[in-house]
C-alpha cells in the first residue's frame, strides 16, 4: 500500500489534539471554537488551593472579562490579559497585558508564544502573587535530547510522529520527515512503526524496518532521522 494511502486510512482514527483559531476582528485572532473545561485534568492553583480548570483543546483566553474562557482575579490583570493554547500536551502563553505574564518569576516577551515548563509558577501582572500549573493525570511523557518533554495526549490511542501541521508529535529535529512514524498504545506498551520516512526511526542506535511495529521497551532511546536525538519512555 502506498504510503499516502496508509496514512489516509488510519488518520480515520485519530484527530488533532489542538484546533486552530479563526481570525478575529481586525486581524486579531479569536479563542478556538472547541474549547471546553468539563472535568479539566490541567488546572491554576493558588496559595489556598483553589483551582481554576484549563481547556486542554482550542486556544482560551485568560483574564478579567466575563467572555475569558479562564477567568482570573486581580488588580493588575487585564481583561484580557493572555492567550493560552495547550501543544502536545504543553501549555503555551502569550502575553496581551499592560503589566506582564511571568513564568517561574520572569516576564513572557509581550506578544510572543512562549512554552510553559510543568508545574511552573505562573504570575498575571506580578511575578509575587502566583498561581502554579498542575495535572491531575500522571505523568506519560518522551524526554527529549534538548531537554524538551512530549506528554501524550490523553485522548488519542495514536498519534502521528513529524514535521507536517497536522503531527501530534513535532521532535523538531533535523532528519525529521512531515509523515515520520506512527506511535501506538497496546496493552499499556508503547509500540513504534516508521512510515517510510527518509532518514529513518531508530531504536536503541538501530534502524527499524518500515511498515513494522515494534515495542518501545521503557528507558530505550527512540530517535527519528538522527540516531543521536534520543527520546526517552
Amino acid at each position: 500500500m502506498q504510503i499516502g494511502g496508509f496514512l489516509q486510512q488510519v488518520g480515520k482514527s485519530y484527530t488533532t489534539g489542538v484546533s486552530r483559531p479563526s481570525q478575529g476582528p481586525q486581524g486579531t485572532e479569536a479563542p478556538g471554537d472547541q474549547v471546553s473545561i468539563s472535568s479539566p485534568n490541567r488546572y491554576l492553583q493558588s496559595a489556598d488551593g483553589s483551582q481554576i480548570g484549563l481547556p486542554e483543546q482550542g486556544r482560551f483566553q485568560i483574564g478579567r472579562h466575563a467572555d475569558c474562557q479562564v477567568n482570573v482575579d486581580g488588580d493588575l490583570v487585564s481583561r484580557r490579559h493572555c492567550q493560552g493554547e495547550f501543544r502536545n500536551g504543553q501549555l503555551w502563553l502569550r502575553d496581551q497585558s499592560s503589566n506582564g505574564t511571568y513564568v517561574n518569576g520572569k516576564p513572557l516577551p509581550s506578544g510572543e508564544w512562549a512554552e510553559v515548563p510543568k508545574g511552573a509558577e505562573l504570575g498575571f501582572g506580578q511575578s509575587v502573587h502566583t498561581m502554579q500549573l498542575g495535572s491531575r493525570t500522571p505523568s506519560d511523557a518522551l524526554q527529549g535530547p534538548d531537554g524538551r518533554t512530549f506528554e501524550w495526549p490523553s485522548d488519542q490511542p495514536m498519534v502521528r510522529v513529524g514535521s507536517s501541521e497536522e503531527s501530534h508529535f513535532k521532535p523538531a529535529q533535523e532528519g525529521v520527515s512531515d509523515h515520520h512514524a506512527l506511535m501506538r498504545k497496546v496493552e499499556g506498551k508503547v509500540m513504534v512503526m516508521d512510515t517510510q520516512s527518509s532518514q529513518g526511526t531508530y531504536l536503541a542506535g538501530e534502524r527499524l524496518q518500515p511498515m513494522k511495529w515494534t515495542e518501545v521497551p521503557q528507558g530505550t532511546g527512540l530517535a527519528f532521522g538522527n540516531p543521536n536525538n534520543n527520546w526517552l519512555l
